[in-house]
């Protein structure tokens, strides 16, 4: 992590399972396109399109990506710059218990999370003041606190990227099991969902 406190990237990458690593702060990863499953600590999380998951980057993580390409934008920061910020609870809930948070984000709050990342990355050249990146990361927990508390979504996340994919893959000739072995799902989980979700 730079000297500012924070660092912002924005990767697509291809699937490959990293050896994990640790770093000082946290980390604020949003999925825009492919399935990972994030090792994290003792445990795994799938991540899909649309949704975001925060760790304390002191524990060993990594991303192992399911299928096909992964795109993601990724905010690495010190805690100490969102101490006074909304969304703070969010940070402290991940530093408390060592578990990471995941959430799903509408899409104008993923649109305004990148908007936020962009800014921090413009800033790096010649850094803003302090009070400037506080603000900024501030604004992007929020999103999340916000979302967090929001109703649940009438899909569960998987099950929405399996449409969205299905929708913009029309002409695929995929089988039920490679679609469940893309998004990280048994055949069987994936049949469960369409029935419970989609009659």
């Amino acid at each position: 992590m730079s000297a500012r406190g924070y660092e912002v990237n924005r990767r697509e990458s291809p699937g490959f399972f990293p050896s994990k690593h640790w770093h000082d702060g946290v980390e604020l990863v949003i999925v825009h396109a492919g399935a990972v499953e994030f090792h994290y600590g003792g445990g795994q999380e799938l991540i899909a399109p649309g949704e975001a998951y925060v760790i304390n980057g002191c524990l060993p993580h990594c991303p192992r990506v399911v299928g096909g390409r992964f795109e993601r934008t990724v905010l690495h920061f010190r805690p100490e710059l969102i101490a006074f910020a909304p969304g703070w609870s969010v940070v402290r809930r991940v530093q408390g218990d060592g578990l990471g948070f995941k959430v799903a984000l509408p899409s104008e709050s993923i649109r305004r999370i990148v908007w936020v990342a962009r800014e921090l990355k413009r800033l790096k050249p010649a850094p803003g003041s302090r009070a400037t990146v506080e603000g900024l990361l501030g604004l992007a927990l929020a999103e999340l606190e916000s979302a967090s508390k929001a109703a649940e979504p009438s899909l569960p996340p998987v099950l929405d990227a399996v449409l969205n994919y299905m929708a913009s893959h029309v002409d695929s000739s995929e089988t039920i099991p490679e679609i469940a072995a893309r998004f990280a799902v048994s055949p069987r989980t994936l049949f469960s969902l369409f029935r419970a979700h989609m009659n």
